[in-house]
């Protein structure tokens, strides 16, 4: 290595201690740097008396590496919250599973249908926290380990919560409409196209439920929209009849948002179905605590475009205002826990009929599932 790198053998014991200690920093500063994917190649961390061939040798040598590997995978593990980890993986990913299933059996589709998506999701394994597939290749091991994501890898059957989440501490309602949702991917309008094998087929497609796919293009819902390569992409989106009809297009379905928001409605009707069972016997006020707390934790401070990311790319994931504005409180059964009135200015889509419905909303008109949870009479007025 150059000398820029080492400390001078003469001088005194005091220099040569403050020397060594300067070098050790410097050396950690780079190993932590170079974990974390940061480093810099246009200068060296050691100061302008180092040379960038200096720097460059030490980050090719291969104990160096193994040092650099080791600690990302160290730090990598230990902002995993393990318990979490364990939890979702023995109660809360199977629990999701059994009430998806469940909701399936409620859809207005086919027998045929029914049974296709109940073996699908049966068929779902817990792949665990690696989520190096979905994984930027320019973001380090350890950059991933913040990552707040979850995914569902089509071609294993598989479903990945990275550490991110779990290092957040999500409450169990919306960990579990994290799982659903990612679930719910394995029966989504894509996730139809892919599984078709062979053939030309139309590019305007029936999904099976082409009414829900309608409603969720609405205007009195989330308004679902459809990346043309314009910049008035909801106008588009409703002036297209196959579009507005409920169909998608094939060749197209990433670029469509229907492809996010309608397993975002079938987590919702998932886990709202769990919130009613839980808290049938208890006071609202205990669910209402469990929803806002976990809503409240993914509710951006400000809005944001629906179209249009900070890139000025098509944005495939609505805003998560809307997403939970527009889909998640609009089902009845988390209004009737929340002892929320008639939506005035917005519809819930419940999968059989092609446009919002208003009338489901009402405490009192509404019991979900025939459920009374213990509510106070005076404030459900």
């Amino acid at each position: 290595m150059q000398k820029d790198f080492t400390c001078s053998l003469s001088g005194s014991q005091k220099e040569k201690k403050e020397c060594d200690e300067s070098l050790s920093e410097k050396l950690f500063d780079l190993l932590v740097s170079d974990a974390a994917g940061a480093h810099s190649t246009k200068r060296s961390s050691f100061g302008a008396q180092a040379r960038m061939e200096d720097t460059q040798l030490l980050l090719a040598n291969g104990h160096f590496s193994k040092v650099s590997i080791k600690l990302a995978d160290d730090i990598f593990y230990k902002v995993q919250n393990v318990g979490h980890v364990k939890k979702v993986q023995s109660e809360l990913f199977p629990a999701a599973k059994k009430q998806l299933l469940l909701q399936i059996q409620n859809l207005p589709i086919s027998e045929k249908k029914k049974q296709e998506w109940t073996e699908k999701i049966k068929s779902i394994e817990f792949g665990g926290t690696d989520c190096s597939a979905i994984r930027d290749p320019k973001q380090s091991r350890l950059a991933q380990a913040f990552t707040a994501n979850a995914y569902y890898m089509t071609g294993e059957n598989n479903f990945y919560i990275c550490p991110g989440i779990s290092a957040q501490k999500p409450n169990d309602a919306l960990t579990t409409l994290i799982i659903a949702h990612e679930l719910s991917h394995s029966i989504g309008p894509c996730s139809e196209f892919y599984s078709k094998a062979g053939g030309k087929e139309s590019q305007k497609t029936q999904y099976p439920l082409k009414n829900l796919v309608a409603c969720l293009r609405n205007e009195k819902s989330i308004q679902a929209k459809y990346d043309f390569g314009k910049d008035n992409f909801a106008v588009e989106a409703i002036k297209r009849p196959f579009l507005k009809a409920g169909f998608l297009d094939r060749d197209k379905c990433n670029q469509d948002q229907t492809n996010e928001v309608v397993p975002d409605w079938l987590a919702v009707e998932t886990v709202a179905s769990l919130l009613v069972e839980k808290y049938k016997n208890t006071d609202r006020i205990t669910a209402i605590k469990e929803i806002t707390s976990g809503w409240g934790y993914i509710c951006p401070t400000g809005a944001e475009s629906d179209v249009v990311s900070s890139t000025g790319r098509f944005r495939s994931h609505p805003d998560m205002r809307s997403r939970v504005n527009k889909i998640f409180l609009q089902n009845p059964k988390i209004r009737f826990l929340l002892g929320c009135p008639q939506s005035k200015t917005s519809g819930y889509c419940d999968a059989i009929v092609d446009r919002p419905v208003k009338s489901v909303f009402g405490i009192v008109k509404v019991s979900p599932d025939n459920v009374e949870p213990a509510v106070n009479k005076e404030a459900a007025k």
